[in-house]
């Protein structure tokens, strides 16, 4: 199913929403498992902020994106790029630096499901925190 194009708050409330539920779900072992993909459909790297700054480009730009062609440099306008951490020299898609919230959720162990919520709650909390950002520029 081809998503609907997204604003930067839409992706902010949906990656929010996900992120919040795998917090809540520490065990689960992908973002796939998400039953919120039920609705929206499929969204590049299983990320609405992906999703969001993927559809960016491709206006931008007129290129075709397929997974593994996406440029690191694009990332650079994901909403939450102060979440991620590490320095932003793009060999690496910004929140796969290993110190990320993210990074720290995808590698860690489904025996640790402690560290797996701690860094889900992270990326809601970005999400929610860049939402009031929002709000107070419009």
């Amino acid at each position: 199913m081809k998503s609907k194009l997204l604003t930067e708050k839409k992706a902010l409330q949906l990656t929010q929403k996900l992120w919040s539920w795998l917090a809540r779900h520490p065990k689960r072992v992908v973002k796939e498992a998400w039953p919120g993909w039920q609705k929206i459909g499929e969204y590049a790297y299983d990320c609405p902020c992906c999703e969001f700054v993927t559809q960016q480009y491709v206006l931008e730009t007129s290129n075709e994106v397929t997974y593994g062609n996406f440029p690191n440099r694009a990332c650079l306008k994901c909403p939450l790029l102060t979440l991620w951490n590490g320095d932003f020299s793009l060999s690496r898609r910004p929140c796969t630096q290993a110190d990320s919230p993210y990074s720290r959720w995808n590698t860690a162990s489904m025996r640790d499901p402690e560290t797996r919520a701690k860094a889900a709650k992270q990326i809601a909390d970005g999400a929610k925190k860049r939402l009031k950002e929002l709000k107070c520029t419009s």
